[in-house]
C-alpha cells in the first residue's frame, strides 16, 4: 500500500502571453494577461492542481518526464492573486503546495495619453515638422501625470519597437541615440502602465530635410554653441569667451570664412589670427589675406578654414579652433558699430549650401580681443601637466606624455600623441585621449569618452586605453552615466535612430538583423574588467577586431552598454 506523499512540485515560470509586454513574470509583479501560462516539474505522471488562494482553478497531469504546463481556462480577474500548485500520486496521497506566486492583474490600459508637441531645430516654418537636425529631440505632454509605474513611449517603426522617453510632470522629451537618414517618420506615442497596458497611441509625421544650409553664428551670448545639432552632446561651452561659432547638421562642412572690412574710414592693421598648433592637432589649415588700407579705401582681412585633407570638417573640431580666433592690431582702438557689421562668418557645406552671419551690436566687444582666450589651456611637444579652472575649459596636451586635469566646469580635455593621462575632475566632461595607450578618468558628472578618427588603422589612430572609473548606467533613460563615442570609427554600419538594443522582457537584446555585433565585442576578462574591442568594417578585411578600451572594475556587456545607450554608435 502506497502511502507515501509525492514531493512538493516546482513552480518553474509564470509567462505572460499579452501583448505589448510578454515573457517570464516574477513573483510580486504586475500582468495585463488573465490567462497567464504555469509551467514547473514534478512527479511524473502525477496529477498537478492549482490554486489561487484556496481555490481551485484546475488540474493538469505531468507527463512521464515529471514537465507539466497549466493555463487557466477561465480569466483571473482584476486584482491581487497567489497561486500554488500541488501533485497527486496515483495512489491519492497529495504533496505539500509550492511556495506561493503572487502577481497583481491589470487588463485596464491607461487613459493618459501623450501628444509629441515640438521637434528640435524645426525649421522654415515654426510647427511645419521639418528639420534640419539628424538626431532631433521630440518632446511633448501628456494630458494627466502619469500613475505608479507608468511610461511613456516612442516608436519610429511603426509600432514594432518602442522606446521610453524621459518624463517631467506632464512633459516628456525622447532622446536619439544615433542620427535619421534623409527622409519622412511618423513618431507614435503612447502612456503604458506597469502590467504593459498601452493607452491609445498618437501619431505625428515629421522630415528630416538633410539639404538645409550650415548654422553660423557671430553674436555673444549665452549657450551660443548650444546649435551644435549634429552631435550627439553640445560642445563645451564658452562662449562669453568665444564669438564664431559654426555647425552643419550633416557635420560635413566644407570651408569656413571670417572676413571684416568694408570700413573705408578706418585706418587699420588688424588682421585675424589663430592658434597654428591647435589647427594642426585638429586636422585643419587656415590662411590669412589682409590689406591694412588707406585713408578711403577699406581695410579687410579674411581667414579661410578647410580641413587639411580637403575633406569635410565635423562640428566638435571646428568649433573648438574657432576658439582660438582673435583679431589684433592698432586698428580695434577705433572699434565702432560700423566695424561690428563688418564682421561676419560664412560657412559652406560640401553639398555647396551656404549660411552667412555678422556681428551686428555685439554685447561684448571684448571678444573681439588680442588674445587668445583664457579657457584654452595648451602643453607644448615635451610632457606636460596641464590644469583646468573652475571654468569650463579645453586642455590640450598635444605631443608628449601628458596629463590633464579638469577642473570645476564641463571641460574639454584633448590628449594628442603620446600616452596621456585625463582627469576630467568635476562637471560633464568630454576626454579625448588620441594616440597612445591613454588612462581616462572622467571624475563626477555625466562623462562622454570619445574616438576619433586621426589615421588609416585597426584603432582609427588610436592606442588601447584604459578608463578607470566608467559609471554603468541604471537604465536607458540614465542622463547622468558615462557614455563611449565610437561612431566616427565604424566604416558601413548604419545606425537605427532608436539605437542598435533594447530591453525585451527585462533583458538587454540587439535588435533584430542589427549588425552591430560584427564590429563590437565587450566581454569580461576575467579579472572584474570588461574589455572593448573593435573590428572597424565589421567584416574583418580591411581592418581586425582590436582592443579599444577597458573599462577598470567593471562587469558588463555590449547588449547592456547599447540598450542603456551607453556606446554611442
Amino acid at each position: 500500500m502506497d502511502t507515501a506523499a509525492p514531493a512538493t512540485p516546482v513552480l518553474v515560470s509564470v509567462t505572460d502571453d499579452v501583448a505589448p509586454v510578454t515573457g517570464v513574470l516574477t513573483s510580486g509583479g504586475s500582468t495585463n494577461d488573465a490567462t497567464p501560462t504555469l509551467a514547473g516539474t514534478a512527479e511524473a505522471n502525477s496529477t498537478i492542481s492549482i490554486l489561487d488562494g484556496t481555490a481551485l482553478l484546475g488540474t493538469t497531469t505531468a507527463d512521464a518526464s515529471g514537465n507539466w504546463t497549466f493555463t487557466p481556462t477561465t480569466g483571473l480577474t482584476d486584482g491581487s492573486h497567489s497561486l500554488t500548485a500541488t501533485a497527486t500520486d496515483a495512489a491519492g496521497n497529495a504533496s505539500t503546495a509550492t511556495t506561493a506566486f503572487t502577481l497583481t492583474v491589470d487588463t485596464v490600459a491607461p487613459t493618459t495619453t501623450a501628444t509629441l508637441t515640438t521637434l528640435t531645430a524645426d525649421t522654415g516654418t515654426t510647427g511645419d515638422w521639418i528639420t534640419g537636425d539628424t538626431a532631433p529631440t521630440l518632446s511633448g505632454t501628456v494630458s494627466a501625470a502619469l500613475g505608479t509605474g507608468e511610461t511613456v513611449q516612442v516608436s519610429l517603426d511603426g509600432g514594432t519597437t518602442w522606446s521610453d522617453a524621459v518624463v517631467s510632470g506632464t512633459s516628456w522629451s525622447w532622446y536619439p541615440v544615433a542620427q535619421f537618414a534623409a527622409g519622412g517618420y511618423t513618431a507614435m506615442t503612447r502612456v503604458v502602465d506597469a502590467a504593459g497596458n498601452a493607452g491609445t497611441a498618437s501619431s505625428q509625421a515629421f522630415t528630416i530635410q538633410t539639404t538645409a544650409a550650415p548654422v553660423v553664428s557671430v553674436q555673444q551670448s549665452a549657450g551660443l554653441l548650444g546649435i551644435a545639432g549634429a552631435n550627439l552632446f553640445d560642445l563645451i561651452d564658452f562662449s562669453q569667451q568665444q564669438l564664431f561659432a559654426a555647425t552643419d547638421y550633416n557635420n560635413n562642412i566644407q570651408s569656413v570664412v571670417l572676413h571684416y572690412g568694408g570700413v573705408a574710414s578706418l585706418l587699420s592693421t588688424s588682421q585675424y589670427n589663430a592658434n597654428s598648433a591647435l589647427a594642426s592637432e585638429l586636422g585643419l589649415q587656415f590662411s590669412v589675406v589682409n590689406n591694412n588700407g588707406i585713408l578711403g579705401i577699406a581695410a579687410s582681412s579674411t581667414m579661410t578654414i578647410t580641413a587639411t585633407d580637403g575633406g569635410t570638417i565635423d562640428n566638435l573640431r571646428l568649433n573648438e579652433f574657432l576658439g582660438s580666433v582673435t583679431l589684433s592690431g592698432g586698428g580695434l582702438l577705433g572699434i565702432n558699430a560700423s566695424l561690428l557689421s563688418s564682421v561676419t562668418i560664412q560657412a559652406t557645406d560640401s553639398t555647396s549650401l551656404s549660411s552667412t552671419a555678422n556681428a551686428g551690436q555685439l554685447l561684448n566687444v571684448s571678444l573681439l580681443g588680442t588674445t587668445q582666450p583664457s579657457a584654452i589651456i595648451e602643453g607644448t611637444s615635451g610632457n606636460n601637466t596641464l590644469t583646468g579652472t573652475s571654468g569650463n575649459d579645453r586642455l590640450y596636451g598635444y605631443a608628449g606624455d601628458d596629463t590633464l586635469n579638469g577642473g570645476a566646469g564641463n571641460d574639454l580635455l584633448r590628449g594628442g600623441a603620446g600616452n596621456d593621462v585625463l582627469n576630467g575632475g568635476d562637471g560633464n566632461d568630454i576626454l579625448i585621449g588620441g594616440a597612445g595607450n591613454d588612462t581616462l578618468t572622467g571624475g563626477a558628472g555625466g562623462d562622454i569618452f570619445l574616438w576619433e578618427v586621426n589615421a588609416a588603422d585597426n584603432t582609427g589612430g588610436n592606442g588601447a586605453d584604459t578608463i578607470t572609473d566608467f559609471t554603468l548606467a541604471s537604465g536607458p533613460d540614465d542622463a547622468t552615466a558615462d557614455r563611449i563615442d565610437v561612431s566616427a570609427l565604424l566604416v558601413g554600419y548604419t545606425p537605427e535612430a532608436d539605437g542598435a538594443a533594447h530591453y525585451v522582457n527585462g533583458v538587454a537584446t540587439i535588435d533584430s538583423g542589427d549588425t552591430i555585433g560584427q564590429y563590437l565585442t565587450a566581454t569580461s576578462d576575467g579579472a572584474g574588467n570588461t574589455v572593448i574591442t573593435i573590428d572597424r568594417d565589421g567584416a574583418g578585411t580591411t581592418y581586425s577586431a582590436t582592443t579599444l578600451v577597458t573599462l577598470t572594475n567593471v562587469t558588463t556587456n555590449l547588449e547592456t552598454l547599447l540598450a542603456n545607450h551607453q556606446i554611442l554608435v
